[in-house]
């Protein structure tokens, strides 16, 4: 038996938001993404994304977490098409023997993009 539940209107909007600047903050960096860039890119007010994040670090973070778990889910569902440990192995560098083009999508590697934009500060 599944229960369901209906996220919030609040809920909505903050998942909106990172699906919206997760890539940005991937491609441009922290520093080089500006609350206008945010702001032109989800159609919100500064006081509507402030009212879901406290902060532009707080959504940065967040939209690294968002990008990331949905990279690991993508790993997770790939690995699926074995049961076998020895195959697994082999599935994960299949996977990435087609992650740039799936990176591309997400501005870059997420983890080697906060690296960069980390080592820049």
């Amino acid at each position: 038996m599944y229960i369901y539940t209906m996220l919030t209107k609040s809920e909505l909007t903050t998942q909106y938001i990172l699906e919206t600047v997760a890539p940005i903050f991937n491609k441009n960096g922290y520093a080089a993404t500006s609350m206008s860039d945010i702001t032109t890119a989800t159609g919100l007010t500064k006081g509507a994304i402030y009212g879901n994040f406290k902060n532009k670090e707080e959504l940065a973070i967040a939209a690294f977490k968002y990008t990331v778990k949905n990279l690991m889910s993508r790993i997770a569902k790939h690995l699926e098409l074995s049961d076998s440990p020895i195959q697994k192995l082999f599935l994960i560098t299949d996977f990435y023997r087609n992650y740039y083009d799936y990176s591309k999508q997400l501005g870059g590697c997420p983890v080697l993009n906060i690296g960069v934009d980390a080592n820049n500060k």
